[in-house]
């Protein structure tokens, strides 16, 4: 057999289209040539088998996918050829609406272009392909594919069909971003946490010479207290702070507090276990005044009340005893007028007296306020401060 037919035959081989027959071997009276007619149909056959047997198995692995994963198979140029029902259910296209149009139908916006440039350089080379792709529907939704991209290569060694093989990880990557979110809230509450500590702690030490300034004037005031008196003076200016502490330590936002809630929190129980039978009243709106301000008129209305319960009612045992405290603000100043039902008393601004010099000093001083004093069914003062001073004041 001349090398030129041998070529020809083994060209239609490879080629599907040999049609020697073993019938062509008998005709042939060249023993060597029967040889090779018949090597050439077995060779024929064996392959014949094997593509199909190839064939099949490419025919169930397609079948096993589309019924198992989300499926989009498109040409070498990204045009879409064919889709499976899951995507269709998925994405709410119909699969009329997919054939023919570009696989970037379904691009959300969500990657920036170099995530596609990886993708697009692996699969060039006939790379598979794999990560997560950010996809859009029909209706606009976002939905998350973990994604394997097979290019399907043909005889020659060139890629002919692109196949995107998903599942859907929607709910896993929406978990994710709600763990990623609260665990930036929690690092951010963490951080306020420690900012707020470090302030409390600050406060603390600062309140504590505060106190320590205070039983300091009063051991060089002059005047002689007995030992019950120190104790109670102490213990109601402690509390007059650490319940400003108490109540920061249950805010959310640092910097500020209700005045009215303090002012209950705080000296209610004041007045109800250090003289049985006083009402305490208080009226006002809301208004969040600056803790430092509320340090120092909470320390003004403690010796106020403090004196209001050691001197107010001495002479009038019968009177149902109150303590009013009325507070308002306009938008240039606030005003807070403190008083009791008792007999009164002469409040001498200047005196050496040890709650008077507090009062003049917290008000006048700290507060930047000015007060003025009256006896009128008992002892009142009122107190006026700029409304920028006490509300922004920390």
């Amino acid at each position: 057999m001349k090398n030129e037919l041998l070529i020809t035959h083994l060209s239609s081989v490879l080629n599907d289209d040999f049609n020697l027959t073993l019938q062509d071997v008998e005709m042939e009276s060249n023993s060597n040539e029967k040889e090779i007619i018949y090597g050439l149909i077995c060779l024929n056959e064996d392959l014949n088998f094997y593509k199909t047997q190839n064939n099949q198995i490419i025919s169930n692995f397609k079948n096993t996918l589309f019924d198992s994963a989300i499926i989009t198979i498109t040409n070498q140029e990204g045009v879409i050829q064919e889709v499976n029902s899951s995507l269709s259910e998925l994405t709410g296209y119909f699969k009329e609406e997919l054939i023919g149009q570009p696989q970037t139908i379904f691009n959300s916006e969500y990657h920036p272009d170099s995530y596609f440039y990886a993708l697009r350089k692996a699969i060039k080379v006939g790379k598979t392909w794999r990560g997560e792709i950010c996809n859009k529907k029909k209706n606009g939704d976002l939905f998350w594919l973990n994604t394997s991209i097979f290019p399907m290569k043909n005889s020659t060694g060139e890629i002919y069909e692109l196949w995107f093989v998903g599942t859907d990880i929607t709910e896993k990557k929406q978990i994710e971003l709600e763990l990623y979110h609260k665990n930036i809230a929690l690092k951010d509450a963490l951080e306020k946490k420690e900012l707020f500590n470090k302030e409390i702690h600050h406060r603390v030490k600062n309140n504590l010479q505060l106190l320590s300034s205070i039983l300091s004037i009063q051991s060089k005031n002059g005047k002689q207290y007995s030992q019950e008196e120190l104790i109670e003076g102490i213990m109601t200016k402690i509390n007059s702070i650490s319940s400003l502490h108490s109540l920061l330590y249950h805010k959310t936002e640092y910097g500020v507090v209700d005045l009215k809630e303090y002012l209950l929190g705080t000296f209610s129980p004041v007045v109800a276990s250090a003289s049985e039978g006083t009402a305490l009243i208080i009226n006002g709106v809301f208004f969040e005044i600056g803790i430092d301000s509320c340090k120092y008129l909470g320390l003004t209305i403690n010796e106020l009340i403090f004196n209001s319960i050691k001197y107010a009612w001495k002479d009038q045992l019968a009177i149902k005893k109150e303590i009013t405290i009325n507070y308002s603000y306009d938008d240039t100043y606030t005003t807070l007028h403190y008083s009791d039902n008792g007999c009164g008393c002469e409040f001498i601004k200047d005196s050496q007296g040890l709650g008077n010099l507090l009062i003049t000093t917290f008000i006048e001083q700290e507060l930047e306020g000015t007060y003025e004093t009256f006896n009128e069914n008992g002892f009142h003062i009122k107190m006026k401060f700029l409304k920028q001073n006490l509300a922004s004041r920390h």
